[in-house]
């Protein structure tokens, strides 16, 4: 997997995905969610660039882990914690 920019996601039951980011990840900026149950994680490359990735929201409540190979980047969240993302639930609405 060399030459490919990954971040893992560790969800509450255990399970976790991985997912390819544009670019080297430095810091999640932002988590917000939409209606289909995924979340939106705005991702700060170490270039000073933002990138977004959609991942799959946990189906229970508990804490989410994002975080990189290295654990260079470790991102905690609850799903208390993300923010309802307004443009997309207005056209949705």
């Amino acid at each position: 997997m060399s030459g490919k920019n990954l971040i893992i996601v560790e969800y509450p039951d255990g399970s976790s995905m991985v997912y390819e980011v544009l670019k080297e990840a430095e810091d999640i900026e932002e988590v917000t969610s939409e209606v289909f149950e995924m979340w939106n994680l705005k991702v700060r490359n170490r270039d000073g660039t933002v990138s977004w990735v959609r991942i799959n929201a946990p189906t229970k409540d508990g804490e989410v882990i994002i975080r990189t190979f290295d654990n260079r980047l470790r991102y905690k969240v609850r799903r208390s914690d993300v923010k309802k993302d307004p443009l997309t639930r207005k056209w949705m609405g």
